[in-house]
Order: structure tokens, then sequence, then C-alpha cells
């Protein structure tokens, strides 16, 4: 199952005062992360698998909102 949660909530400091931060987890695993860049125009969501054992066609890539970049991150995921 996977979840979204904030790095914050996951990491503590030094990313409490980060609000668009994201790690993705999958039965309680880290296996991603999600973050916005404003200073990218368009797509300014990035995201990445970073389960170093997982073998993804694509490991990155930039999405136009959250929501895309979690889609584009699970069809990767899930290959």
């Amino acid at each position: 199952m996977m979840t979204l949660m904030r790095a914050a909530s996951y990491f503590g400091e030094p990313w409490s005062d980060v609000e668009d931060d994201f790690i993705i987890l999958n039965n309680g695993y880290v296996i991603g992360r999600i973050t916005l860049y404003p200073e990218l125009e368009g797509k300014c969501w990035f995201w990445t698998i970073t389960d170093r054992w997982r073998n993804a066609l694509q490991s990155f890539g930039y999405s136009a909102d959250r929501d895309e970049a979690l889609e584009e991150f699970r069809a990767q995921w899930l290959g």
C-alpha cells in the first residue's frame, strides 16, 4: 500500500519548515520522494524513486502538480 506523507512528519528537523516535500511509503518503507521546486515553470513537482533495489525504467521525473507526480511515480514503480 502506497502512502504519501510530509517529509517533516517522518524525518523531523531540518525539514519541519518545508510544506511541499513528501516521502512515499510502501508498507512502511520509504521508496520515494515528491517535492515542489517553485522556481521551475510548468512541471515544477519533482518525483524520484529512492529505493535502490527497485529496477524502474525511469527513476525520476517532473510533473505539473502533486497528484500527477504521484501517478507518474506509481506507474514507474509498478512498471
